[in-house]
């Protein structure tokens, strides 16, 4: 018996509705909130409704696969050797370094970002909600379901996955969307292909937290020296293409070799 939401439907029903409880709770307390609060207001806000987004999701899901007598567990430990640990994450960072070479060519912007919040939800706080989400609740049901086969759930969980990054502020367009939801469809590839070769969680959450983080780490350092990207941005550009073309060839060949003995997710059927 595959565990719940095992069709493509349930997992967007399931979606749709936390959204829509998610972004009415985001505008009640928006409303509440005292003045003096509003400069680091939405982050924080952003942060506690997605912890409370998840918790409905997983405990509906939890509630459901219990009447059907399913256990819900999760790989949370990496079960990757540590070398191809190692490796991955080193040409994750590689595709990192070559993807903000060209955004932060493209697009100029200052550095105003919260640090502390940012840190804590970005690279802590984001990873493990949004990896137990898609990869842990959707994907692994969809790949346990026999009427789909795992290239299409893949595909499927990470173009949601990055439909979900479009930015709807007011100042945001859609030409400046389009390298985040870029972005977010190559790394759901990544993230959701190494969870269905490694069935493990940990190692997932890992390598979005470090990408996370990397990102971070380099949208400062080049807010420092933007006239200097500014002079050279089609060499920036062109070292960037290579980056991300080098590295997504080796990370794809890399998943692909991987080789996990008695993996499990719930006894995955694959």
């Amino acid at each position: 018996m595959s565990m719940f939401p095992k069709y493509f439907y349930q997992c967007v029903l399931l979606l749709v509705c936390y959204l829509v409880i998610f972004f009415i709770g985001f505008e009640i307390v928006n409303g509440l909130t005292p003045t003096w609060l509003e400069s680091n207001f939405d982050l924080t806000i952003g942060v506690i409704s997605s912890i409370a987004l998840l918790i409905g999701i997983y405990t509906v899901t939890l509630l459901v696969n219990k009447r059907k007598g399913i256990p819900l567990s999760f790989g949370w430990l990496p079960n990757l050797p540590l070398n191809k640990l190692c490796v991955i994450l080193c040409l994750v960072i590689l595709y990192t370094i070559g993807k903000s070479l060209i955004v932060n060519s493209l697009y100029p912007f200052e550095w105003n970002i919260q640090p502390f919040i940012s840190v804590l939800s970005m690279v802590l706080i984001w990873p493990v909600l949004e990896e137990l989400v898609f990869r842990g609740i959707f994907l692994k049901g969809l790949l346990q379901s026999p009427k789909y086969p795992a290239w299409l759930s893949i595909l499927v969980v990470s173009l949601t996955f990055a439909l979900l990054h479009y930015d709807t502020a007011p100042q945001a367009t859609l030409l400046n969307n389009v390298p985040a939801i870029s972005n977010a469809f190559v790394m759901g590839l990544i993230m959701s292909w190494l969870f269905y070769k490694t069935a493990n969680l940990g190692s997932v959450i890992l390598v979005h937290s470090l990408v996370n983080a990397t990102s971070l780490l380099l949208q400062y350092a080049f807010s420092l020296i933007q006239p200097q990207m500014q002079a050279h941005n089609i060499l920036l550009r062109s070292v960037g293409i290579v980056l991300i073309l080098c590295s997504l060839l080796a990370i794809a060949l890399f998943i692909k070799n991987i080789r996990i003995e008695n993996r499990k997710i719930i006894d995955i059927v694959i």
